[in-house]
C-alpha cells in the first residue's frame, strides 16, 4: 500500500496477494455463518483468476467434483469475458451465483460462453500467425479480442518468457 495509507475506522481490511478475491471473501464471510455450500462459488473465482493452487483451494476442491468445478468456472470466465460492458447482465450473473446455482444453468451465460470460446479460438489462430518475437518477449499488436489472452497465446507460441498484447490507440504526442 502507499506509504501513509491507513485503513479507515470501521472498515474490515482483507488482503492477501497469494490468493484470489473470491477465496478471501469466502473465508471472511464464512466466519460470519456463510453457507459452506458457497465454497464452490469461491472455487469458480479462484480457477478463473488462475489462483487455484492455494492450500485452501486444494483442500476445498477435494469436497467437490473437480471436473464440475472447472467446467462451471469456464462457463463463468468465458461468459463474463464475452459480456465486457454489459453490467446489467453481470449483475444477473452475480445474483445467480449468490443463490449457489451452477453457472451452466444460466442459459444466457452458457450461450455467451460458447460464443466467447469460438472467438478465442479465432484469436488463438490469429496470434499464431501474427506474433513477433524479440529475445524472450513475444508480442502482438491490435489483437482481435482479449488483449490478455492474446498476450498469453503470444508467450506460448513464441516460446518466450513474456507475452504482450497491445492496442494502438490515437496519436502519441511528445
Amino acid at each position: 500500500m502507499p506509504e501513509g495509507f491507513e485503513v479507515p475506522e470501521g472498515v474490515a481490511w482483507v488482503h492477501d496477494v497469494r490468493c484470489s478475491a473470491s477465496e478471501l471473501a469466502y473465508k471472511y464471510f464464512r466466519e460470519r455463518d456463510l453457507d459452506e455450500e458457497l465454497s464452490r462459488v469461491a472455487l469458480y473465482g479462484a480457477v478463473c483468476d488462475y489462483l487455484d493452487e492455494t492450500p485452501w483451494v486444494r483442500e476445498v476442491l477435494r469436497r467437490w467434483d473437480r471436473r464440475a468445478v472447472f467446467l462451471e468456472a469456464g462457463v463463468v470466465s468465458q461468459g463474463l469475458e464475452g459480456s465486457r460492458k454489459d453490467y446489467e447482465f453481470k449483475r444477473a450473473a452475480v445474483e445467480h451465483l449468490a443463490k449457489n446455482a451452477p453457472p451452466s444453468q444460466m442459459r444466457e451465460l452458457v450461450a455467451r460462453s460458447v460464443k466467447q470460446a469460438e472467438l478465442d479460438e479465432e484469436l488463438r489462430l490469429w496470434v499464431r500467425r501474427s506474433l513477433r518475437v524479440v529475445g524472450q518477449v513475444a508480442y502482438v499488436l491490435n489483437p482481435r479480442g482479449s488483449v490478455g489472452r492474446a498476450a498469453n497465446y503470444a508467450r506460448i507460441y513464441g516460446g518466450a518468457e513474456v507475452g504482450i498484447g497491445a492496442e494502438e490507440r490515437g496519436a502519441c504526442s511528445s
